[in-house]
């Protein structure tokens, strides 16, 4: 009874927890401006895209 209460809770904050996430179409690492331009490219073809840049600074 208690293993499976568990894994009732278990798949039910995994399920939260993907849920609350954001999805994108694309992900691109790296702000440099190559990777603008892509994700510029990306939203006029209709598609979610996320640019990862971890220094902070886009298009250096």
């Amino acid at each position: 009874m208690t293993s499976t209460l568990f894994n009732s809770f278990l798949l039910a904050a995994t399920t939260a927890a993907v849920a609350a996430q954001p999805a994108y179409d694309v992900v691109i690492y790296g702000g440099t401006s190559a990777g603008v331009v892509a994700a510029v490219q990306v939203r006029q073809m209709g598609r979610s895209v996320v640019v990862i840049e971890p220094s902070g600074r886009l298009g250096d």
